[in-house]
Formats: C-alpha cells, structure tokens, sequence
C-alpha cells in the first residue's frame, strides 16, 4: 500500500490521532513504524467489519508491533 492509499483507505479521528501521539512520543517511533501500525490496524478494522479505524484496533495493532520487538529481541539472545 502506497502512502497515498494509506491516506486514502486509513484515515482515523481526532481521538484516534491522539492515541497515536502519545504511543508514538513514548515509544520513539518512527513515520514507518506509523504507516505499519495505520494499516494493520485498517485490517483489524475490516475483520472487525468497521467502516473506520477505531482507537481499539489501534491498541491491537501497537500490541503486535510490541510483539514482534519481543520475538526479535529473544532471537537476539539465542544467536
């Protein structure tokens, strides 16, 4: 998905928009890292069959990416 079908396809609210800043000022994330989260959350969305990002599926969509640095952090160890 290009940015500009993210921008399209994955627009969120204001509430949703605030989540997001305050996840991503503590985490330090990057503008890569939001357009991940932004679309795996579309796709929480669209399972859940929501027409729009809800501060939820953000939520689901963070606590995979948290997943995914904990797998690779343990890979990290048994190397």
């Amino acid at each position: 998905m290009t940015t500009k079908e993210i921008k399209k396809f994955c627009g969120i609210g204001e509430k949703e928009k605030e989540y997001l800043r305050k996840i991503f000022s503590v985490k330090k994330l990057s503008a890569r890292t939001y357009h991940k989260v932004l679309k795996v959350a579309r796709t929480i969305a669209d399972l859940a069959k929501s027409d729009v990002i809800k501060v939820d599926h953000l939520v689901e969509a963070c606590s995979y990416r948290s997943l995914e640095d904990k797998v690779y952090h343990q890979k990290e160890v048994y190397d």
